[in-house]
C-alpha cells in the first residue's frame, strides 16, 4: 500500500522537469543598442475577436520619448493615426488617449513571444465605448 503513493511522488519529480511556461523568455534579450522596443517594430497582423475583423498594424519606436511606442493604425483607427503605447517587460500599456479625432482609446497588451502579442482595450467613439480582444501576429 505504502509503494502507490511512493510512485506517484517518484513520477511526478521525474516529470516536473518537462513542465515549462508557455511564454517565450527570449523577446527580453534587447538588440545591440540596447531598446528592448525592438523586438516589436515591425508590421503586425491584427485580428479582433469581437468585431471580427484584420488589419494591419505598424509600430516603430517613438523617436521624441525613449520609453514610448507609436501603433500606427492600432484599433483600426486608420493609417496614418498613431497611438502609443509603453513597453514594461512582457507588457504594454496603453494610456488613455485621443489619437485622432472623435476616437479615445485604451487598453494592455502582452508579448507573447517575438511573433506574436495580445491586447485589450476599448475604443469610444461618438459617446459608445466597445471593448476588444485582439491577436497581434508579425508579417
Amino acid at each position: 500500500m505504502k509503494t502507490l503513493p511512493l510512485f506517484r511522488l517518484l513520477a511526478l519529480l521525474l516529470l516536473l522537469p518537462l513542465v515549462s511556461s508557455c511564454i517565450d523568455d527570449e523577446y527580453i534579450d534587447p538588440d545591440d543598442d540596447g531598446d528592448s522596443r525592438d523586438v516589436l517594430v515591425g508590421t503586425w497582423n491584427c485580428v479582433e475577436s469581437e468585431a471580427k475583423i484584420a488589419f494591419t498594424v505598424k509600430i516603430s519606436k517613438d523617436p521624441g520619448d525613449a520609453d514610448q511606442l507609436l501603433m500606427e493604425n492600432f484599433a483600426y483607427i486608420g493609417m496614418g493615426e498613431f497611438a502609443t503605447a509603453v513597453l514594461s517587460g512582457v507588457n504594454l500599456d496603453v494610456p488613455e488617449q485621443v489619437p485622432c479625432e472623435g476616437y479615445l482609446v485604451k487598453g494592455s497588451g502582452t508579448m507573447v513571444n517575438h511573433d506574436q502579442l495580445t491586447f485589450s482595450y476599448s475604443v469610444t467613439a461618438g459617446g459608445d465605448k466597445t471593448d476588444y480582444n485582439a491577436t497581434f501576429t508579425r508579417r
